[in-house]
């Protein structure tokens, strides 16, 4: 199963008004995504507008509890959609992937 994100103008409207930076859920997954070193796990779309989860166990397991306090996939998935706006299922990728738009 993939798990795919569009990033957008959304992502930059999440910036903490008082601060003027990113929430740390946006800066932490932003830096998960973007290692290239876990590209086999996680990456860029082909528009570097999204990004895909090609393996969430590993996801989870390997990576989240890096980055965050825990290693739950559907944690994360619940934190990611409060800066989400709906699914797509029109994209040309595999039936169990997910796909987000921010």
């Amino acid at each position: 199963m993939a798990f795919m994100v569009e990033r957008g103008e959304s992502m930059v409207m999440s910036i903490d008004p008082q601060k003027g930076v990113p929430a740390p859920f946006l800066t932490k997954t932003y830096q998960l995504v973007d290692d290239p070193k876990t590209d086999h796990i996680v990456s860029w779309g082909e528009d570097q507008t999204t990004f895909v989860v090609w393996r969430p166990p590993e996801f989870a397991r390997d990576l989240l509890p890096n980055y965050f306090k825990h290693n739950n996939f559907s944690s994360f998935v619940r934190q990611l959609n409060t800066y989400v706006s709906g699914s797509n299922s029109s994209l040309p990728l595999p039936v169990s992937c997910w796909y987000f738009k921010v």
